[in-house]
Protein backbone atom coordinates (compact mmCIF):
# COMPACT_ATOMS: atom_id res chain seq x y z
CA UNK A 1 0.00 0.00 0.00
CA UNK A 2 1.35 3.44 -0.97
CA UNK A 3 2.13 5.56 2.10
CA UNK A 4 4.54 8.17 0.70
CA UNK A 5 3.45 11.81 0.66
CA UNK A 6 5.55 14.57 -0.90
CA UNK A 7 5.48 18.07 0.59
CA UNK A 8 6.44 21.26 -1.24
CA UNK A 9 6.93 24.80 0.06
CA UNK A 10 6.07 27.28 -2.71
CA UNK A 11 7.90 30.61 -2.44
CA UNK A 12 7.51 34.10 -3.85
CA UNK A 13 9.91 34.94 -6.67
CA UNK A 14 11.55 37.61 -4.51
CA UNK A 15 12.67 35.11 -1.90
CA UNK A 16 15.26 32.38 -1.69
CA UNK A 17 14.92 28.89 -3.08
CA UNK A 18 12.37 26.94 -1.06
CA UNK A 19 14.78 24.02 -0.63
CA UNK A 20 16.75 26.04 1.92
CA UNK A 21 13.83 27.86 3.55
CA UNK A 22 12.33 25.64 6.27
CA UNK A 23 8.55 25.76 6.43
CA UNK A 24 6.83 25.29 9.79
CA UNK A 25 3.71 24.18 7.94
CA UNK A 26 5.53 21.34 6.22
CA UNK A 27 7.49 20.36 9.33
CA UNK A 28 4.22 20.19 11.28
CA UNK A 29 2.49 18.11 8.60
CA UNK A 30 5.47 15.79 8.24
CA UNK A 31 5.64 15.11 11.98
CA UNK A 32 1.91 14.37 12.18
CA UNK A 33 1.86 12.12 9.12
CA UNK A 34 4.88 10.15 10.31
CA UNK A 35 3.19 9.69 13.68
CA UNK A 36 0.21 8.21 11.81
CA UNK A 37 2.31 5.79 9.77
CA UNK A 38 2.93 7.74 6.57
CA UNK A 39 6.24 8.48 4.88
CA UNK A 40 6.58 12.25 4.40
CA UNK A 41 9.34 13.60 2.18
CA UNK A 42 10.37 17.08 1.08
CA UNK A 43 9.98 17.69 -2.64
CA UNK A 44 13.01 19.70 -3.74
CA UNK A 45 12.66 22.61 -6.12
CA UNK A 46 15.95 21.96 -7.89
CA UNK A 47 15.43 18.26 -8.58
CA UNK A 48 16.11 17.02 -12.10
CA UNK A 49 13.43 15.32 -14.19
CA UNK A 50 15.01 11.95 -13.48
CA UNK A 51 15.04 12.65 -9.74
CA UNK A 52 11.44 13.84 -9.87
CA UNK A 53 10.28 10.72 -11.72
CA UNK A 54 11.95 8.50 -9.13
CA UNK A 55 10.54 10.54 -6.25
CA UNK A 56 7.01 10.27 -7.63
CA UNK A 57 7.11 6.47 -7.70
CA UNK A 58 4.74 4.92 -5.17
CA UNK A 59 3.59 8.38 -4.10
CA UNK A 60 0.07 8.79 -2.69
CA UNK A 61 -0.22 12.59 -3.12
CA UNK A 62 1.70 15.86 -3.22
CA UNK A 63 0.90 18.65 -0.76
CA UNK A 64 1.72 22.32 -1.44
CA UNK A 65 1.95 25.03 1.21
CA UNK A 66 1.95 28.62 0.00
CA UNK A 67 1.30 32.25 0.75
CA UNK A 68 -0.02 34.81 -1.71
CA UNK A 69 2.58 35.35 -4.42
CA UNK A 70 3.84 31.77 -4.36
CA UNK A 71 1.59 30.50 -7.13
CA UNK A 72 4.19 30.81 -9.91
CA UNK A 73 6.58 28.54 -8.02
CA UNK A 74 3.78 26.08 -7.21
CA UNK A 75 2.60 25.88 -10.82
CA UNK A 76 6.11 25.28 -12.13
CA UNK A 77 6.57 22.14 -10.06
CA UNK A 78 2.91 21.09 -10.43
CA UNK A 79 3.17 21.13 -14.23
CA UNK A 80 6.25 18.92 -14.05
CA UNK A 81 4.44 16.50 -11.75
CA UNK A 82 1.42 16.39 -14.05
CA UNK A 83 3.64 15.53 -17.03
CA UNK A 84 5.04 12.47 -15.24
CA UNK A 85 2.08 11.43 -13.04
CA UNK A 86 -1.15 12.88 -14.49
CA UNK A 87 -3.43 11.13 -11.98
CA UNK A 88 -1.47 11.97 -8.82
CA UNK A 89 -3.61 14.14 -6.45
CA UNK A 90 -2.28 17.66 -5.94
CA UNK A 91 -3.35 19.29 -2.66
CA UNK A 92 -2.93 22.98 -1.86
CA UNK A 93 -3.02 24.47 1.63
CA UNK A 94 -1.89 27.56 3.52
CA UNK A 95 -3.13 31.14 3.73
CA UNK A 96 -3.71 31.83 0.05
CA UNK A 97 -5.51 28.60 -0.92
CA UNK A 98 -7.64 28.87 2.21
CA UNK A 99 -8.73 32.39 1.37
CA UNK A 100 -9.08 31.79 -2.38
CA UNK A 101 -10.28 28.18 -2.52
CA UNK A 102 -12.80 28.73 -5.32
CA UNK A 103 -10.27 30.43 -7.54
CA UNK A 104 -7.62 27.80 -6.86
CA UNK A 105 -9.90 24.90 -7.73
CA UNK A 106 -10.63 26.37 -11.15
CA UNK A 107 -7.13 25.25 -12.12
CA UNK A 108 -6.39 21.81 -13.55
CA UNK A 109 -3.24 21.72 -11.42
CA UNK A 110 -5.13 21.80 -8.12
CA UNK A 111 -7.36 18.91 -7.09
CA UNK A 112 -8.01 19.66 -3.42
CA UNK A 113 -7.70 22.65 -1.11
CA UNK A 114 -7.29 22.27 2.64
CA UNK A 115 -8.71 25.30 4.43
CA UNK A 116 -7.34 26.38 7.79
CA UNK A 117 -5.41 24.04 10.06
CA UNK A 118 -4.17 21.18 7.93
CA UNK A 119 -2.96 18.18 9.92
CA UNK A 120 -6.20 16.30 10.57
CA UNK A 121 -7.83 17.27 7.28
CA UNK A 122 -4.84 16.01 5.30
CA UNK A 123 -4.77 12.74 7.22
CA UNK A 124 -8.47 12.08 6.58
CA UNK A 125 -8.05 12.93 2.90
CA UNK A 126 -5.10 10.54 2.53
CA UNK A 127 -7.10 7.76 4.16
CA UNK A 128 -9.81 8.38 1.59
CA UNK A 129 -7.26 8.03 -1.20
CA UNK A 130 -6.33 4.62 0.17
CA UNK A 131 -9.95 3.51 0.49
CA UNK A 132 -12.05 5.78 -1.74
CA UNK A 133 -15.50 6.59 -0.39
CA UNK A 134 -17.35 9.60 -1.78
CA UNK A 135 -19.66 9.78 1.21
CA UNK A 136 -16.72 9.87 3.62
CA UNK A 137 -14.97 12.47 1.46
CA UNK A 138 -17.94 14.78 1.93
CA UNK A 139 -17.51 14.51 5.69
CA UNK A 140 -13.87 15.66 5.75
CA UNK A 141 -14.10 19.03 7.45
CA UNK A 142 -11.99 21.88 6.10
CA UNK A 143 -11.79 20.35 2.62
CA UNK A 144 -12.68 21.89 -0.75
CA UNK A 145 -12.61 19.87 -3.97
CA UNK A 146 -14.10 19.31 -7.40
CA UNK A 147 -17.07 16.96 -7.71
CA UNK A 148 -18.65 16.25 -11.10
CA UNK A 149 -17.15 19.45 -12.46
CA UNK A 150 -18.49 21.56 -9.59
CA UNK A 151 -16.55 23.02 -6.67
CA UNK A 152 -17.65 21.70 -3.29
CA UNK A 153 -16.75 23.11 0.12
CA UNK A 154 -17.14 20.89 3.15
CA UNK A 155 -17.93 22.21 6.61
CA UNK A 156 -15.25 24.36 8.25
CA UNK A 157 -12.97 22.54 10.67
CA UNK A 158 -12.42 24.14 14.05
CA UNK A 159 -8.71 24.21 14.84
CA UNK A 160 -7.28 21.82 17.43
CA UNK A 161 -5.03 22.71 20.33
CA UNK A 162 -1.48 22.51 18.98
CA UNK A 163 -0.25 20.84 22.17
CA UNK A 164 -1.92 17.70 20.85
CA UNK A 165 0.31 17.58 17.77
CA UNK A 166 3.87 16.18 17.68
CA UNK A 167 6.96 18.39 17.64
CA UNK A 168 8.11 19.82 14.32
CA UNK A 169 9.99 17.42 12.07
CA UNK A 170 13.26 19.33 11.64
CA UNK A 171 14.66 16.23 9.96
CA UNK A 172 12.60 17.17 6.90
CA UNK A 173 15.18 19.94 6.39
CA UNK A 174 18.16 18.02 7.70
CA UNK A 175 20.28 19.33 4.82
CA UNK A 176 19.70 22.87 6.12
CA UNK A 177 20.20 22.33 9.85
CA UNK A 178 23.10 19.86 9.85
CA UNK A 179 25.70 22.64 9.44
CA UNK A 180 23.70 25.52 10.92
CA UNK A 181 24.52 27.43 14.09
CA UNK A 182 20.98 28.77 14.45
CA UNK A 183 17.41 27.70 13.74
CA UNK A 184 13.87 29.04 13.78
CA UNK A 185 11.14 27.86 16.13
CA UNK A 186 7.59 28.91 17.04
CA UNK A 187 5.84 28.55 20.38
CA UNK A 188 2.38 29.48 19.09
CA UNK A 189 0.10 29.60 16.08
CA UNK A 190 -1.95 32.58 15.06
CA UNK A 191 -2.26 36.02 16.59
CA UNK A 192 -4.75 37.37 19.16
CA UNK A 193 -4.78 40.82 17.55
CA UNK A 194 -6.85 41.96 14.57
CA UNK A 195 -4.87 44.34 12.36
CA UNK A 196 -6.96 45.09 9.29
CA UNK A 197 -4.15 44.57 6.78
CA UNK A 198 -3.27 41.09 8.10
CA UNK A 199 -4.94 37.82 7.11
CA UNK A 200 -4.56 36.19 10.55
CA UNK A 201 -7.77 37.80 11.79
CA UNK A 202 -9.63 36.49 8.72
CA UNK A 203 -8.41 33.00 9.56
CA UNK A 204 -9.86 33.43 13.03
CA UNK A 205 -13.21 34.79 11.80
CA UNK A 206 -13.94 32.51 8.89
CA UNK A 207 -11.75 29.43 8.95
CA UNK A 208 -11.93 28.00 12.44
CA UNK A 209 -8.50 29.17 13.54
CA UNK A 210 -7.71 30.15 17.11
CA UNK A 211 -4.64 31.47 18.87
CA UNK A 212 -2.83 28.63 20.60
CA UNK A 213 0.41 28.56 22.58
CA UNK A 214 2.52 25.51 23.33
CA UNK A 215 3.02 24.77 27.01
CA UNK A 216 6.38 25.99 28.25
CA UNK A 217 7.33 22.44 29.24
CA UNK A 218 6.80 21.44 25.61
CA UNK A 219 8.77 24.48 24.40
CA UNK A 220 11.75 23.70 26.62
CA UNK A 221 11.68 20.03 25.67
CA UNK A 222 11.69 20.95 21.97
CA UNK A 223 14.53 23.43 22.45
CA UNK A 224 16.65 20.93 24.35
CA UNK A 225 16.23 18.45 21.52
CA UNK A 226 17.00 21.01 18.82
CA UNK A 227 20.09 22.41 20.50
CA UNK A 228 21.56 19.02 21.35
CA UNK A 229 20.75 17.49 17.95
CA UNK A 230 22.08 20.31 15.78
CA UNK A 231 24.55 21.96 18.19
CA UNK A 232 22.78 25.30 17.88
CA UNK A 233 23.95 28.59 19.35
CA UNK A 234 20.94 30.74 18.50
CA UNK A 235 17.16 30.38 18.23
CA UNK A 236 15.01 32.79 16.22
CA UNK A 237 11.43 32.65 17.49
CA UNK A 238 9.10 33.24 14.55
CA UNK A 239 5.80 33.54 16.45
CA UNK A 240 3.59 36.32 15.10
CA UNK A 241 3.96 37.72 18.61
CA UNK A 242 6.17 36.00 21.18
CA UNK A 243 5.53 38.55 23.94
CA UNK A 244 1.81 38.28 24.67
CA UNK A 245 1.56 38.13 28.45
CA UNK A 246 4.25 39.12 30.96
CA UNK A 247 3.46 36.23 33.33
CA UNK A 248 4.29 33.66 30.65
CA UNK A 249 7.44 35.56 29.69
CA UNK A 250 8.64 35.55 33.30
CA UNK A 251 8.08 31.80 33.44
CA UNK A 252 10.04 31.45 30.20
CA UNK A 253 12.94 33.35 31.74
CA UNK A 254 12.83 31.16 34.86
CA UNK A 255 12.72 27.98 32.79
CA UNK A 256 15.58 29.15 30.57
CA UNK A 257 17.83 29.67 33.59
CA UNK A 258 16.68 26.54 35.43
CA UNK A 259 17.50 24.32 32.46
CA UNK A 260 20.91 25.86 31.97
CA UNK A 261 20.34 27.21 28.47
CA UNK A 262 22.90 29.61 27.05
CA UNK A 263 21.65 30.20 23.50
CA UNK A 264 21.16 33.67 22.05
CA UNK A 265 17.73 34.48 20.65
CA UNK A 266 15.49 36.90 18.78
CA UNK A 267 11.70 37.24 18.68
CA UNK A 268 8.79 39.31 17.37
CA UNK A 269 6.84 41.58 19.69
CA UNK A 270 4.71 44.70 20.01
CA UNK A 271 5.94 48.12 21.05
CA UNK A 272 3.07 48.52 23.51
CA UNK A 273 4.16 45.43 25.47
CA UNK A 274 7.66 46.80 26.01
CA UNK A 275 6.49 50.36 26.56
CA UNK A 276 4.57 49.02 29.57
CA UNK A 277 7.05 46.32 30.62
CA UNK A 278 8.84 46.53 33.94
CA UNK A 279 12.58 47.15 33.81
CA UNK A 280 13.44 44.03 35.78
CA UNK A 281 11.71 41.84 33.18
CA UNK A 282 13.61 43.43 30.30
CA UNK A 283 16.86 43.04 32.24
CA UNK A 284 16.13 39.35 32.76
CA UNK A 285 15.35 38.91 29.07
CA UNK A 286 18.77 40.33 28.24
CA UNK A 287 20.36 37.98 30.77
CA UNK A 288 18.77 35.02 28.99
CA UNK A 289 20.41 35.99 25.70
CA UNK A 290 17.75 38.10 23.97
CA UNK A 291 19.62 40.01 21.26
CA UNK A 292 16.97 41.65 19.11
CA UNK A 293 13.21 42.23 19.00
CA UNK A 294 11.31 42.68 15.74
CA UNK A 295 8.56 45.30 15.96
CA UNK A 296 5.85 45.97 13.41
CA UNK A 297 5.33 49.72 13.79
CA UNK A 298 3.56 50.23 10.44
CA UNK A 299 3.34 54.03 10.68
CA UNK A 300 4.42 57.11 12.57
CA UNK A 301 0.94 58.54 12.02
CA UNK A 302 -1.65 57.88 14.72
CA UNK A 303 -4.38 58.28 12.12
CA UNK A 304 -2.95 55.39 10.10
CA UNK A 305 -2.46 53.23 13.20
CA UNK A 306 -6.09 53.77 14.16
CA UNK A 307 -7.26 53.07 10.62
CA UNK A 308 -5.53 49.66 10.51
CA UNK A 309 -6.57 48.83 14.10
CA UNK A 310 -2.98 48.51 15.34
CA UNK A 311 -4.07 49.08 18.95
CA UNK A 312 -1.01 51.11 19.92
CA UNK A 313 0.16 54.70 20.19
CA UNK A 314 3.03 56.23 18.26
CA UNK A 315 4.58 57.17 21.63
CA UNK A 316 4.85 53.44 22.43
CA UNK A 317 7.62 53.08 19.84
CA UNK A 318 10.20 55.33 21.48
CA UNK A 319 9.15 54.29 24.98
CA UNK A 320 9.79 50.66 24.07
CA UNK A 321 13.05 51.48 22.31
CA UNK A 322 14.46 53.44 25.25
CA UNK A 323 13.60 50.60 27.63
CA UNK A 324 15.26 47.86 25.61
CA UNK A 325 18.23 50.05 24.65
CA UNK A 326 19.24 50.67 28.26
CA UNK A 327 19.75 46.92 28.63
CA UNK A 328 21.60 46.45 25.35
CA UNK A 329 18.78 44.86 23.33
CA UNK A 330 18.45 45.93 19.70
CA UNK A 331 15.24 46.58 17.82
CA UNK A 332 14.24 45.88 14.23
CA UNK A 333 11.38 48.20 13.26
CA UNK A 334 9.23 47.81 10.15
CA UNK A 335 6.97 50.43 8.61
CA UNK A 336 4.44 50.22 5.78
CA UNK A 337 3.73 53.11 3.43
CA UNK A 338 1.11 53.36 0.70
CA UNK A 339 -2.04 52.63 2.69
CA UNK A 340 -5.39 53.80 1.27
CA UNK A 341 -6.24 57.35 2.42
CA UNK A 342 -2.62 57.93 3.44
CA UNK A 343 -1.23 61.44 2.94
CA UNK A 344 2.33 62.61 2.34
CA UNK A 345 2.32 64.05 5.86
CA UNK A 346 1.69 60.56 7.26
CA UNK A 347 4.77 59.25 5.47
CA UNK A 348 6.87 62.14 6.73
CA UNK A 349 5.76 61.31 10.26
CA UNK A 350 7.07 57.79 9.71
CA UNK A 351 10.35 59.16 8.36
CA UNK A 352 10.66 61.42 11.39
CA UNK A 353 10.03 58.52 13.74
CA UNK A 354 12.63 56.49 11.86
CA UNK A 355 15.24 59.18 12.41
CA UNK A 356 14.43 59.35 16.13
CA UNK A 357 14.84 55.57 16.39
CA UNK A 358 18.26 55.79 14.74
CA UNK A 359 19.32 58.62 17.04
CA UNK A 360 18.46 56.62 20.17
CA UNK A 361 19.81 53.29 18.90
CA UNK A 362 22.01 53.61 15.78
CA UNK A 363 22.54 49.84 15.59
CA UNK A 364 18.82 49.08 15.58
CA UNK A 365 17.47 48.60 12.07
CA UNK A 366 14.48 50.25 10.40
CA UNK A 367 12.89 48.93 7.23
CA UNK A 368 10.06 50.21 5.07
CA UNK A 369 7.65 48.21 2.93
CA UNK A 370 4.81 49.18 0.60
CA UNK A 371 1.25 48.15 1.39
CA UNK A 372 -0.15 45.35 -0.75
CA UNK A 373 -3.75 44.20 -0.10
CA UNK A 374 -4.04 40.51 0.76
CA UNK A 375 -7.02 38.18 0.29
CA UNK A 376 -9.39 37.94 3.22
CA UNK A 377 -8.22 41.08 4.98
CA UNK A 378 -10.53 43.83 6.18
CA UNK A 379 -8.52 46.42 4.24
CA UNK A 380 -9.49 44.71 1.00
CA UNK A 381 -12.97 46.27 0.99
CA UNK A 382 -11.49 49.75 1.36
CA UNK A 383 -9.09 49.03 -1.50
CA UNK A 384 -11.90 47.83 -3.76
CA UNK A 385 -13.79 51.08 -3.20
CA UNK A 386 -10.68 52.89 -4.43
CA UNK A 387 -10.44 50.89 -7.66
CA UNK A 388 -8.55 47.77 -6.65
CA UNK A 389 -9.45 44.65 -8.62
CA UNK A 390 -8.45 41.24 -7.37
CA UNK A 391 -6.53 39.05 -9.85
CA UNK A 392 -9.12 37.07 -11.81
CA UNK A 393 -7.40 33.68 -11.87
CA UNK A 394 -5.07 31.83 -9.54
CA UNK A 395 -2.23 32.15 -12.05
CA UNK A 396 -2.65 35.92 -12.06
CA UNK A 397 -1.25 36.08 -8.52
CA UNK A 398 2.13 34.84 -9.78
CA UNK A 399 3.97 38.15 -9.46
CA UNK A 400 1.85 39.59 -6.66
CA UNK A 401 4.10 41.26 -4.10
CA UNK A 402 4.89 44.80 -3.11
CA UNK A 403 7.69 45.49 -5.61
CA UNK A 404 5.42 44.72 -8.55
CA UNK A 405 2.03 45.84 -7.17
CA UNK A 406 0.63 49.13 -8.44
CA UNK A 407 -2.00 50.64 -6.16
CA UNK A 408 -4.83 52.41 -8.03
CA UNK A 409 -5.23 54.88 -5.15
CA UNK A 410 -1.63 56.11 -5.52
CA UNK A 411 -0.38 58.46 -8.22
CA UNK A 412 2.66 57.36 -10.21
CA UNK A 413 4.88 59.88 -8.41
CA UNK A 414 3.57 58.83 -4.99
CA UNK A 415 4.11 55.13 -5.81
CA UNK A 416 7.68 55.92 -6.83
CA UNK A 417 8.07 57.95 -3.62
CA UNK A 418 7.14 55.10 -1.28
CA UNK A 419 9.02 52.52 -3.36
CA UNK A 420 12.17 54.64 -3.14
CA UNK A 421 11.85 54.84 0.64
CA UNK A 422 11.60 51.07 0.78
CA UNK A 423 14.74 50.57 -1.30
CA UNK A 424 16.66 53.25 0.56
CA UNK A 425 15.88 51.49 3.85
CA UNK A 426 17.24 48.22 2.45
CA UNK A 427 20.53 49.80 1.40
CA UNK A 428 20.83 51.86 4.56
CA UNK A 429 20.85 48.64 6.59
CA UNK A 430 23.01 46.71 4.11
CA UNK A 431 26.59 45.77 4.94
CA UNK A 432 28.63 46.80 1.84
CA UNK A 433 31.09 43.99 2.54
CA UNK A 434 28.59 41.47 1.17
CA UNK A 435 29.58 42.62 -2.31
CA UNK A 436 31.28 39.90 -4.33
CA UNK A 437 33.89 42.22 -5.85
CA UNK A 438 35.37 45.69 -5.42
CA UNK A 439 32.88 47.32 -7.79
CA UNK A 440 29.79 45.88 -6.09
CA UNK A 441 31.17 46.83 -2.68
CA UNK A 442 31.69 50.40 -3.86
CA UNK A 443 28.17 50.54 -5.32
CA UNK A 444 26.63 49.22 -2.09
CA UNK A 445 28.68 51.70 -0.06
CA UNK A 446 27.53 54.59 -2.25
CA UNK A 447 23.88 53.53 -2.05
CA UNK A 448 24.11 53.20 1.74
CA UNK A 449 25.57 56.70 2.08
CA UNK A 450 23.02 58.01 -0.41
CA UNK A 451 20.17 56.42 1.54
CA UNK A 452 21.39 57.84 4.86
CA UNK A 453 21.56 61.33 3.31
CA UNK A 454 18.03 61.01 1.93
CA UNK A 455 16.63 59.82 5.26
CA UNK A 456 18.34 62.65 7.12
CA UNK A 457 16.84 65.27 4.81
CA UNK A 458 13.67 63.33 3.88
CA UNK A 459 14.32 63.70 0.15
CA UNK A 460 12.64 60.90 -1.79
CA UNK A 461 10.37 62.40 -4.44
CA UNK A 462 13.34 62.72 -6.80
CA UNK A 463 15.43 59.56 -6.43
CA UNK A 464 16.26 58.15 -9.89
CA UNK A 465 18.76 55.60 -8.55
CA UNK A 466 16.12 53.79 -6.50
CA UNK A 467 13.53 54.16 -9.25
CA UNK A 468 15.90 52.35 -11.64
CA UNK A 469 16.56 49.60 -9.09
CA UNK A 470 12.83 49.14 -8.49
CA UNK A 471 12.13 48.95 -12.24
CA UNK A 472 14.80 46.29 -12.76
CA UNK A 473 13.60 44.28 -9.78
CA UNK A 474 9.94 44.59 -10.79
CA UNK A 475 10.72 43.20 -14.24
CA UNK A 476 12.54 40.29 -12.63
CA UNK A 477 9.52 39.54 -10.44
CA UNK A 478 7.04 39.72 -13.31
CA UNK A 479 9.15 37.60 -15.65
CA UNK A 480 10.02 35.11 -12.91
Amino acid sequence: MKKKVLLYNAMQTAYANSDNSPSFSLMALSAYLKQKGYQAELLLNNCSDTELKNTLKDCLAVGFSLYTGGTRDAFKIASRIRSFSPELPLIWGGYHPTLEADQCLQSDYIDYVIRGQGEITLLELLKNFEKPDENLLESVKGLSYKKNGEISHNETRESSNINGFPSFDYGLYGHVFKNASEATYITSRGCPFSCKFCCSSSFNRNHGMKFYQLSLDRVFSDLEFLISTYNLEKINFFDDNFFIESGRIRKFVEGYKKRGFNFQWTAYGRCRFFANAEDDLIKKLKETGLERIFFGVESGSQMILNMVNKQMKTDDVLLALRKITQFGILGDFTFINGFPNEKVLDVFKSLGLRNKIKKISPKSSVRFFVFTPLPGTEMLETCEKLGYKKPEGVRDWKSYEYHSFKAPWLSRSYQSFVNSISWAAQFSELDPSIGTNILSKLVFKFLAKDADFRFKHKIFFLSPEFKIINTIYRRKIIRG
